[in-house]
């Protein structure tokens, strides 16, 4: 089974919602979802980039890969 993320992500103004684009918060979602469902063994560059983002951001919350996958969901699912 071969799983790619197909880019680059276009956005307009009109995509974008408090910083975020439409599709770059889908791409984070898919890429959790993967990361869930797989139990860790497909780790896509999105989520990673979304998890090392919030690490450097929030010095006072530091999750796990795995809780943050569960917080992208439970936020934005």
């Amino acid at each position: 089974m071969l799983i790619t993320t197909v880019g680059p992500f276009i956005t307009t103004t009109n995509d974008i919602k408090d910083g975020f684009s439409k599709l770059y918060i889908q791409a984070v979602k898919d890429d959790a979802a993967a990361y869930l469902a797989t139990d860790g063994d497909l780790d896509g560059p999105m989520l990673e980039s979304a998890w090392r983002a919030h690490l450097e951001q929030h010095a006072d919350i530091q999750p796990s890969k795995k809780e943050f996958a569960h917080r992208v969901l439970a936020s934005y699912g």
